[in-house]
């Protein structure tokens, strides 16, 4: 006929057929993008506390995560350090790739954190893992310095627009989500 018809889906092997439909578009769309992002350890953070006899010797970092101006993340905080070590998993999802920006504090007590540093981290545009060291801007804050080491992993979810006769390959995939949808033919709702 004209209208769109059931989808029917038959898992054989490890692969997963489509028969029975009429065309409908052949597109891929990204969903989200979900993020683990670990922050390692920070290496050379400029001292921001005075020991007794007022010289600048350590400081108590934290970093903050933020993702589309929203905080997605913060570290715990590690006393009288310039070498922390946190380890601190962040798992999040964005809708499309946007910048990760790590601000590094002081924590104070009896004040508002002092700002110690601060860096932006583009989001991979492919899926897997990446781990690097990144310098701290010095002009990020006053006397910034050192750099931090994050692991990034990535991935990619994403929605397949079916055609009749399409066969996608399953190797790898533990699991598989098909949902069906309503469509308008000729002015009416139709559970495909």
């Amino acid at each position: 006929g004209t209208g769109d018809q059931l989808v029917y889906s038959v898992i054989i092997k490890k692969k997963i057929f489509f028969i029975n439909t009429q065309l409908i578009n052949a597109t891929m769309g990204l969903e989200r993008i979900e993020i683990q992002l670990t922050v390692i350890q920070g290496e050379g953070l400029v001292a921001k506390d005075k020991n007794l006899l007022g010289k600048k010797t350590s400081s108590d970092p934290y970093v903050e995560v933020l993702c589309n101006r929203k905080r997605v993340g913060i570290t715990a905080t590690k006393q009288k350090t310039l070498n922390p070590v946190w380890n601190k998993i962040i798992s999040f999802g964005i809708k499309a790739p946007s910048p990760f920006i790590l601000k590094v504090y002081d924590e104070d007590m009896l004040s508002t954190p002092d700002l110690m540093g601060a860096l932006t981290i583009p989001c991979p545009t492919t899926p897997g893992i990446t781990s690097a060291w990144y310098d701290i801007p010095p002009d990020s804050a006053k006397n910034a310095s050192g750099k931090l080491e994050v692991r990034i992993e990535t991935k990619f979810i994403t929605s397949q627009s079916l055609v009749r006769g399409n066969e996608f390959d399953l190797k790898g995939m533990d699991l598989v989500q098909l949902g069906l949808a309503w469509d308008m033919i000729q002015g009416k709702a139709v559970d495909l």
